[in-house]
């Protein structure tokens, strides 16, 4: 029963009982308990006190908030919008110029908006005003190649509101079903649940990096309409939130004719289109487009609703609360409706209007605002990928945590298994383990994420999400030497004496060399990389495989395979500058071992430069942390100093760090330095030859020039002694370093037939599939 007094007419026993029902972990118990950590924090900060918790700051890796954690405003748009919430600006546009760095296009852009509103304080339309609905519709016809009307644009307060409004509309009755993708953001189950209609699950396949699978959506709509439910909708989450996942074009395809063959409005919810990683965003409006074009008359019904946000991307607007959707394919009877709901709430906040517009419409190049407009856009996107392999890295070495490579968004998804002793502690606290796990990292670290259960997971299976939008490194250390204190804290005894003989730290895998007693460094004779490593090296040799024409039977053009491999090389050189900042030492070292047992001969000279910068920076990093030596715990050392000897040494550093003004030296003769000077030895390696650190191993010059191999002294603050950071940043320069250009599973379709010999497409949607998810080694 209530607890609340009687004499309130509302008690939790008469209040609406579908808002009850309605959930939405995102907000839930976790976040609110992280906002009373953070109040008392800042109390404590206030009357300079003691707070007594075992942190210092909240990182709220809960939700998609990216100001929240520090993420900068783009500075066009805050310029923009200065001027739309204070009109009287515009009387001095020189002190703008003169005093607040304000261009002309700016200026000119908020005195349009102005024209076109009138004032921000006014209410518009209720579907948002005129002129910014053309510039959403002008943007999705250059986004699609197909043409848009700004009838058919309705602006919204985020994309929350749409989807909102959209439900309110299908959900006639309680029989109403909605086909929603499981893991998803749950503002969907939670809308159905105030709606009380139904929400029909279909599984994504975690195996196949988070697609869709179409018998799987099938059996999920036979399932439900055998059980008397009416299915009037299908959502798809494209990139997937929370998993990140991109759809291939194929799958949007196969997607749009089920809905087509079964009369099935698409709610395409398109807020991270932007957010992409690996693959490329296909739009829902021009694959149907292209589909109608294809077949003509036999798609024409399909009824399609695409939402939009300016909270997202690299925008990152979540407070100004501004978005749209666009409807394609739906009788104007319904619209009319439409429009005559929304009209209710009267109109979407206006300064979201504007900010919708400038999102659309950014500045072009040749704009006076475009320099500064890219370097940021670009900055934040940048940073964005390489917190997330960051924080990717830092998760493969944790112990029971699965985890596929950043795809998109904002979030990463990993899987976690639990001991069982962790799993019986959470039923007798009354939790889901998930939600256990969440609740401690919370009450031990301040970070707080969202447990999988929030938005839905097969049964038996854990997950949480985080958000890698929080700046630094500080909480991912924070967040890896906890998971090892409660994985020891509930291991079970077997298995905790197991890791002490073990020891802590990396995972080795054995590297396959034979015991022929010559000896290596440490104790034994085996030669091992990491786990971590040798996914890496694993994964890598998938990516230069999708690369190379002859694995699928085409020609594109010469030397496609080479620059494959040097654009996965380029990968890894991104890699390692986001794992750098990792607290631990292992994420930067698995990148060294996977790009060093990658060897191959087609590279470009200032490449394999990089390569071998990379490798002197991550032995410095060794040193600076006292890792080097006979009996470094770093058990791949020698095996990797040795391979990397072994590769071409014509390869030259142009300067080092302290010595810029000496002549070119070559950069082997520095790894045979750190080898001779930690005594770190490379006996008991089968066909790679045996670099022992005696006098005789010295380059054989006078004694003045051997100050060139003088390696850096290691100093206090001083983390970059070979200058790779600067050395990456010229190399990248005036050039797209990495991405998947090359990688042919990322073409279309019309694309890869194209340059195939046979002119059929040498891939399908399953092939593709395994290939993202690492099912094949190698195509060669």
């Amino acid at each position: 029963m209530s607890t609340t007094a009687r004499l309130h007419a509302l008690s939790l026993d008469n209040i609406n009982p579908h808002v009850k029902e309605a959930k939405y972990a995102v907000r839930g118990e976790l976040a609110i308990k992280s906002e009373e950590y953070r109040a008392t924090l800042k109390k404590a900060a206030a009357e300079k006190g003691d707070h007594k918790l075992p942190f210092d700051t909240v990182i709220s890796a809960n939700i998609g908030n990216p100001q929240q954690l520090d993420q900068k405003p783009i500075t066009f748009i805050r310029q923009v919008l200065a001027i739309c919430e204070n009109p009287g600006l515009l009387k001095n546009e020189q002190a703008l110029k003169d005093h607040f760095d304000y261009k002309q296009d700016a200026i000119d852009r908020a005195r349009w908006l102005l024209s076109e509103i009138g004032s921000v304080g006014a209410y518009s339309q209720s579907a948002g005003a005129p002129a910014i609905r053309q510039s959403v519709a002008d943007f999705i016809q250059r986004r699609d190649g197909f043409p848009a009307e700004a009838k058919d644009i309705y602006l919204s307060a985020g994309a929350s509101s749409g989807v909102n409004t959209l439900l309110h509309l299908i959900a006639s009755k309680p029989e109403t079903g909605v086909l929603v993708p499981i893991p998803q953001y749950p503002l969907y189950t939670a809308t159905l649940s105030l709606l009380n209609a139904r929400c029909v699950p279909y599984y994504l396949d975690e195996e196949k990096a988070w697609g869709t699978d179409l018998k799987i959506i099938q059996d999920a709509y036979e399932k439900a309409v055998a059980e008397g439910t009416e299915v009037k909708a299908l959502v798809v989450i494209n990139p997937g939130n929370p998993t990140g996942a991109s759809l291939p074009e194929e799958d949007v395809r196969a997607l749009i004719k089920f809905a087509a063959e079964k009369q099935l409005v698409v709610m395409a919810d398109e807020v991270y289109q932007t957010n992409v990683f690996i693959g490329k965003f296909h739009s829902f409006k021009r694959v149907l487009r292209e589909l109608q074009k294809e077949e003509p008359g036999k798609y024409d019904s399909v009824e399609l609703a695409s939402l939009n946000s300016v909270s997202k991307g690299m925008v990152g607007e979540c407070g100004h609360r501004g978005g749209y959707f666009e409807l394609v394919g739906f009788d104007a009877q319904v619209q009319a409706e439409i429009l005559k709901f929304i009209s209710i709430m009267l109109c979407p906040p206006v300064i979201g209007q504007c900010l919708v517009e400038l999102m659309v419409n950014p500045p072009k190049a040749g704009d006076p605002s475009f320099e500064l407009y890219d370097k940021e856009y670009n900055g934040i996107k940048n940073g964005l990928k390489e917190r997330a392999n960051a924080l990717y890295e830092a998760f493969k070495q944790m112990e029971g945590v699965k985890i596929g490579e950043p795809q998109g968004s904002m979030y990463l998804f990993p899987t976690i298994t639990l001991p069982p002793k962790a799993v019986q502690a959470a039923k007798d606290a009354g939790k889901n383990p998930d939600d256990f796990y969440c609740l401690r990292l919370l009450d031990r670290t301040g970070i707080c994420v969202v447990p999988g259960s929030g938005f839905g997971q097969r049964e038996g299976t854990l997950h949480f999400r985080t958000t890698f939008l929080a700046p630094g490194t500080d909480w991912v250390g924070r967040f890896t030497t906890f998971h090892k204190e409660f994985m020891d804290e509930y291991r079970d005894k077997e298995n905790k004496d197991n890791n002490k003989k073990n020891g802590d730290g990396e995972k080795p895998a054995a590297a396959g060399t034979e015991d022929n007693n010559n000896g290596s460094s440490g104790s034994n004779n085996h030669q091992v990389i990491t786990k971590a490593g040798f996914q890496k090296f694993a994964i890598t040799n998938v990516h230069a495989s999708l690369r190379d024409p002859a694995n699928f039977n085409m020609d594109t053009y010469n030397d496609h395979g080479p620059y494959g491999i040097i654009e996965v090389l380029q990968n890894l050189f991104l890699d390692y500058a986001a794992a750098r900042a990792a607290a631990h030492w292992g994420p930067s070292w698995a990148i060294i071992e996977a790009t060093v047992l990658c060897e191959d001969g087609e590279l470009v000279t200032e490449t394999m430069e990089l390569v071998a910068r990379m490798f002197l920076d991550s032995l410095a990093r060794l040193e600076r942390e006292k890792l080097l030596g006979p009996d470094s715990p770093v058990k791949s050392l020698p095996l990797i100093i040795a391979i990397m000897l072994l590769l071409d040494q014509s390869c030259t550093l142009s300067s080092t760090a302290k010595q810029a003004t000496l002549p070119v030296v070559d950069w082997a003769d520095f790894v045979r330095q750190y080898a001779h000077t930690y005594k770190i030895t490379t006996k008991g390696l089968p066909k790679l030859p045996n670099y022992e650190p005696t006098e005789k191993d010295k380059p054989d010059k006078a004694a003045a020039e051997l100050e060139r191999f003088a390696l850096p002294k290691v100093t206090d603050g001083v983390t970059d002694p070979w200058n790779w950071t600067a050395e990456l940043t010229k190399y990248s320069k005036g050039k797209n370093v990495g991405g998947d250009e090359h990688d042919i599973t990322a073409w279309s379709s019309a694309e890869r037939k194209a340059s195939s010999f046979d002119g059929k497409d040498p891939l399908t949607r399953s092939d593709i599939a395994a290939l993202k998810a690492g099912k094949v080694m190698s195509m060669a």
